[in-house]
């Protein structure tokens, strides 16, 4: 019985403007708290519902912040991720990115995996290391036959927000001396819609910290304008001379006709607001135009016809176009002056994606944007 009530519940979960998630908050949110308790439950379908109609409740948000400033409630979460036999990881998965739109799971950055759920795949006691590994080497049920993680590239888009997590994701770990961000920009090219978007995110807000720009692309190992500039370029180089494609960085230099564009608009506005925030430098604008930016985004407008993409496209072609100053007429300054006020600028336009970069204690005049909240079915 308490099964079926469980699977009829679901439905009442689900945002809209038939919602019945008030039911929910009867008794000072009593159900909220059962259903955490039922995520412990032995059976799976149990856990299933439970987590399902947790994660659709993140939408509202005293109901996420009910759920999410709850350390044990949270951990447990964790533990089932991070457990590789666990049937429900990829709900969990979705259960914690929900979560994540919180601004209290910022807390995340300071715990270490708790006994019980760590495998031989995870070589780091810290939990945002196992999160990055797990996903990293997850895909396609690689390590887990019920889970592929897929969704843990959101809960890293929206911690990318918090200036720890920029300086996280930017920096090499000491357990494996690489950068998760060596680990995550490889699936800007994947099959899976929410890796190729989440990761997209989580760049693009990595970019925010302009004062780490260069070290990231100069970082070999990160890789990171190929990691942008890859979903982006046509195939077989369409529309590129033999000059244009000599300054592409290596990896895109003999794509063939296999190679596939981003299908999502959204994705490449992304990816191209990625490279606007690599504009906002000189030395990020002599950088793009020395590994052949232009002429791509060139031709990427061309074939894309959309004027989302174009808007973008225009105002990087009239960055990286524009004549700079000698370098003695230079003002360090006075371009850090214009660079606050350009992601000032930046992060209200963007803002309705719902993952952008801000720091928890800015801007204060604008509302979280919950759009991205993940509903399950």
């Amino acid at each position: 019985m308490r099964e079926i009530a469980l699977t009829h519940l679901v439905q009442f979960s689900k945002a809209g403007s038939d919602s019945q998630c008030d039911i929910f908050r009867h008794n000072n949110y009593q159900p909220v708290k059962d259903l955490k308790v039922l995520v412990r439950d032995r059976k799976t379908s149990a856990v299933r519902d439970a987590e399902t109609i947790l994660s659709n409740l993140c939408d509202d948000e005293t109901f996420r912040e009910l759920i999410a400033k709850d350390d044990k409630f949270v951990e447990l979460v964790l533990k089932q991720i991070t457990d590789i036999k666990n049937a429900n990881g990829d709900l969990a998965c979705i259960l914690l990115s929900n979560m994540a739109k919180s601004d209290s799971m910022k807390r995340i950055f300071d715990w270490d995996i708790k006994a019980g759920g760590k495998s031989d795949i995870l070589k780091s006691t810290r939990i945002l290391d196992c999160l990055v590994d797990i996903f990293a080497v997850g895909a396609n049920y690689k390590v887990n036959r019920f889970a592929k993680y897929d969704y843990l590239s959101y809960f890293f888009a929206d911690t990318s927000r918090f200036e720890a997590g920029r300086a996280y994701y930017s920096s090499k770990q000491n357990y494996d001396s690489k950068t998760p961000l060596e680990k995550l920009s490889k699936f800007t090219i994947d099959e899976s819609k929410a890796r190729r978007q989440g990761i997209a995110y989580t760049i693009k807000n990595c970019l925010f910290d302009t004062e780490k720009q260069m070290d990231l692309l100069k970082n070999k190992s990160i890789n990171i304008l190929s990691a942008i500039l890859l979903p982006l370029t046509l195939p077989e180089n369409k529309g590129l001379n033999k000059e244009d494609i000599d300054k592409l960085p290596e990896k895109l230099k003999n794509l063939d006709g296999k190679h596939k564009i981003e299908p999502e608009i959204e994705i490449r506005v992304t990816l191209l607001e990625s490279i606007l925030l690599l504009c906002v430098t000189r030395e990020g604008r002599e950088y793009l135009r020395e590994n052949g930016v232009y002429p791509l985004i060139r031709e990427l407008d061309k074939e894309s016809k959309n004027d989302k993409v174009t808007d973008v496209a225009y105002r990087i072609v009239d960055m990286l176009m524009r004549e700079e100053k000698p370098k003695n007429q230079y003002d360090p300054e006075k371009e850090k002056e214009q660079i606050r006020s350009f992601l000032r600028q930046e992060d209200k336009k963007i803002r309705s994606t719902g993952q952008i970069a801000q720091d928890e204690e800015d801007d204060d005049e604008t509302d979280s944007d919950d759009d991205q909240i993940i509903e399950v079915a």
